[in-house]
């Protein structure tokens, strides 16, 4: 049951990270051409989150990058400087020391602490997977025109099914290429 606070953890964590995303709280709106210092640092730590969560299985760098609000202005950012808007250079280039820091930090440390503590990193991990299901019917918050937050308006039974078909579909073919491959 201890290990239940590290699901705990994990879920606040993400949480917390929701409400401090861009537009809606303490960093404001993250534009690129204009980023203030403090959108520098956060820019940095969130580039080092979102690459370690790469690493973690099952966590997605992309869903770390919606959860803190970053998601849209990096990709806008990244299509500005492809048009050769050097304005948003400095803001990718922190973004990437990030990235590249938390390469370097995260590696090592995550390895060790599936070693040593494994049993604890899997509740981590479970919590902060549960936590982005917060985020995710929040629904991106750094969108010129926000979405409405998941309701039963505006959720597609449609989509769901077709959802389930595709992993369905994929587990068995799992299944199919583990049998030939035992063969």
């Amino acid at each position: 049951y201890v290990n239940l606070l590290f699901s705990v953890l994990g879920l606040v964590l993400v949480v917390v990270l929701s409400m401090l995303r861009s537009g809606s709280g303490l960093f404001g709106n993250m534009d690129f051409a204009s980023l203030k210092a403090l959108q520098y640092v956060y820019l940095f730590v969130t580039g080092m989150i979102a690459i370690t969560a790469m690493v973690l299985p099952g966590i997605s760098g992309s869903t770390v990058l919606l959860i803190t609000g970053v998601y849209m202005p990096v990709i806008t950012a990244v299509k500005e400087l492809l048009k050769f808007n050097l304005k948003m250079l400095p803001g990718i280039m922190v973004f990437g020391f990030g990235i590249i820091v938390g390469i370097g930090l995260s590696i090592s440390f995550i390895r060790k602490a599936l070693k040593s503590y494994r049993s604890q990193m899997v509740y981590l991990i479970l919590g902060l997977m549960l936590g982005s299901l917060y985020a995710i019917v929040q629904g991106a918050a750094t969108l010129d025109t926000p979405k409405p937050a998941l309701g039963f308006s505006t959720f597609s039974i449609a989509g769901f099914i077709l959802g389930l078909a595709v992993l369905f579909g994929l587990e068995l073919l799992r299944r199919a290429t583990e049998k030939k491959n035992a063969k």
